[in-house]
């Protein structure tokens, strides 16, 4: 009797413990699926919260429902299966790999899917799928659009290999992306100038971007905001 007394407790408690881990993702689901909704009911609290940290937290929720749906395999916008058990534990896996290798799937200038993992490449920025920029006649062109084509035919059907760096605040991997033949990709990105070095989190391609530059290949041959400096501007 003494043993199973001691038995509840210990089951009272973890219960809690998972009411409340289900009670922080529903705030957080809330906060990112109903931003203004949640705001307006709690102004008197959020109106002397900076914008900054009422973004930090806009970011945690997001990642947290990232989260949810690797490990569950639920769709976290309409809360419906989007695959099985089994997928799902299968993309956690590949998403928190060392290194992933195969086929991957162009998705803009510096991204890729691979596996099924979305993955950024490391230290370089290139334009927005969106974005545009001036020729050297001045006329305006879909620059984002020439780099995501121009990473595309360079990647091709070969089979790449990707090493994991970090992840990103959006749950990416963050990895620097080889070819067969051992070329980097994120290199040929930039040294070609659809990209530029990301210095704020790496230099490793500065001395790429300063020889895109100089020779006027890419963007470079015309003119263009940086890709960081277009996405500021789009958020205002």
């Amino acid at each position: 009797m003494g043993d199973l007394m001691k038995f509840r407790p210990r089951r009272r408690k973890q219960r809690e413990r998972w009411l409340l881990r289900w009670a922080m993702l529903l705030v957080a689901g809330a906060v990112l699926l109903a931003p203004a909704t949640v705001l307006n009911a709690l102004s008197p609290l959020t109106s002397v919260i900076p914008p900054n940290v009422r973004e930090n937290l806009h970011n945690v929720a997001r990642q947290a429902l990232q989260q949810v749906e690797v490990l569950t395999g639920w769709n976290a916008t309409t809360w419906m299966p989007r695959t099985s058990s089994r997928q799902g534990a299968t993309r956690q896996r590949a998403a928190y790999a060392s290194s992933l290798r195969g086929r991957a799937e162009v998705v803009d200038g510096d991204s890729l899917r691979l596996r099924g993992v979305d993955i950024r490449l490391h230290g370089i920025d290139a334009p927005e799928f969106r974005q545009t920029c001036r020729d050297s006649s001045g006329r305006s062109y879909a620059c984002g659009k020439r780099a995501t084509a121009h990473l595309r035919k360079f990647v091709g059907q070969r089979e790449i290999t990707c090493h994991r760096i970090t992840t990103d605040r959006h749950g990416r991997m963050v990895a620097r992306c080889t070819l067969p033949n051992g070329e980097d990709i994120g290199q040929h990105m930039v040294r070609d100038g659809w990209a530029v070095a990301f210095v704020r989190y790496s230099r490793a391609y500065v001395s790429d971007e300063r020889a895109a530059r100089a020779a006027r290949r890419g963007m470079w041959s015309g003119r263009f905001i940086p890709p960081a400096a277009w996405r500021r501007t789009q958020r205002q």
